[in-house]
């Protein structure tokens, strides 16, 4: 018997793929469910794929890694929000999901790697790390009409946009359908944003410490940087801040407010700490980090070459940068360039970080 192991996000779609993959090829099905950071009961999920059929269903904790070692290796090469596009949310979060999956497939000696994404980006991806067969996306081999049939005869309600979104958010942003006006998304209705907007009106001051090019601290507390993501979200999520509309096209948007207030204090702090040679080197390189990302070259050694450069670049980019926040607007008000970032972070740490 053969053994397909199947990236699945928890939604509809791949939950009932199980069975199908299962009487299609007839094959064992193995699925894994990476955590993001997405608002996604994954325990709920692991016992749905159970239930489908899934003889193993693997959870992992991937939000360290996309924190670390691909959102940051990103923003610190000036390809977040570039030229004031898109965050890239969803595009970051696949060389994880990639890497998981590859690895996992081989553990379980799996016989083909089965996804439902919607574009090849993540089958460019996997065949980048590992030889195991890669099927057809079933986005594609399983029709709109096939996936209503399977779902009504498993008994599995097909979830609305809204939720289909929110399955593909992550610690560093979500994927919207529309975003309404400047502000917030319309998947942000509901009464925590309403009690957030109430706080619009009162002055709040960021201040961001970098270390050669980390962002080490917010408003002076030190902290790890998947923890300074959280922090920012949480100032700044329910103010009406980091939406916008994405380089996808009309109806096509993101919800991100740590990573539009990161890229944007980057951007803010960049000219003061490197020369302007440097700058104009460093430009071509963060649109060609972009590209990567959109044509699913992540693991490209030209990619990890712009790493490189990027550590030695930023050596100096010390300091911080100060924001004030009222009435809904987020000012730029201080930028302060210095021979250390921030407070209560040694060279080990650091070093840690940009390896």
């Amino acid at each position: 018997m053969t053994r397909i192991l199947l990236a699945h996000d928890g939604d509809w779609p791949t939950l009932i793929a199980i069975p199908w993959l299962a009487n299609r090829h007839g094959a064992e099905v193995v699925t894994v469910t990476l955590d993001l950071g997405q608002p996604v009961n994954l325990a709920e999920v692991r016992e749905q794929a159970l239930a489908a059929g899934a003889v193993r269903a693997h959870v992992i904790d991937a939000r360290e890694g996309l924190a670390e070692r691909v959102v940051l290796p990103a923003l610190r090469a000036g390809a977040i929000c570039l030229d004031e596009e898109d965050p890239l949310v969803r595009p970051l979060a696949l060389p994880p999901i990639a890497r998981h999956v590859a690895e996992v497939a081989a553990m379980e000696q799996a016989s083909a790697i089965a996804h439902g994404s919607v574009t090849d980006r993540l089958s460019r991806l996997l065949a980048s790390l590992t030889t195991t067969p890669i099927l057809p996306s079933l986005a594609v081999v399983v029709t709109r009409e096939e996936q209503e049939r399977l779902a009504s005869q498993a008994g599995v309600a097909s979830a609305g946009d809204a939720a289909s979104s929110s399955r593909k958010a992550t610690l560093w942003g979500q994927p919207v359908l529309a975003v309404v006006g400047h502000g917030l998304p319309s998947r942000q209705a509901g009464g925590a944003v309403e009690a957030g907007r109430a706080l619009t009106d009162r002055a709040v001051v960021v201040e961001i410490g970098f270390e050669k090019g980390v962002p080490i601290a917010v408003s002076g507390v030190a902290m790890a940087f998947l923890e300074l993501i959280g922090s920012l979200d949480t100032i700044l999520g329910g103010r009406g801040q980091g939406s916008g509309v994405s380089r996808q096209g009309a109806g096509s948007g993101w919800y991100a407010p740590a990573a539009v207030v990161l890229s944007r204090a980057f951007q803010a702090l960049e000219p003061q700490c490197l020369s302007p040679r440097l700058l104009d080197l460093r430009r071509p390189l963060a649109r060609a980090y972009v590209d990567f990302l959109y044509e699913g070259h992540w693991f490209l050694p030209e990619r990890e070459a712009i790493d490189a450069f990027t550590t030695r670049a930023l050596e100096t980019f010390n300091g911080s940068v100060r924001f004030e926040l009222s009435s809904g607007e987020l000012r730029l008000t201080e930028v302060c360039p210095s021979a250390r970032g921030g407070p209560g972070v040694g060279e080990e740490t650091i070093d840690k970080v940009t390896r």
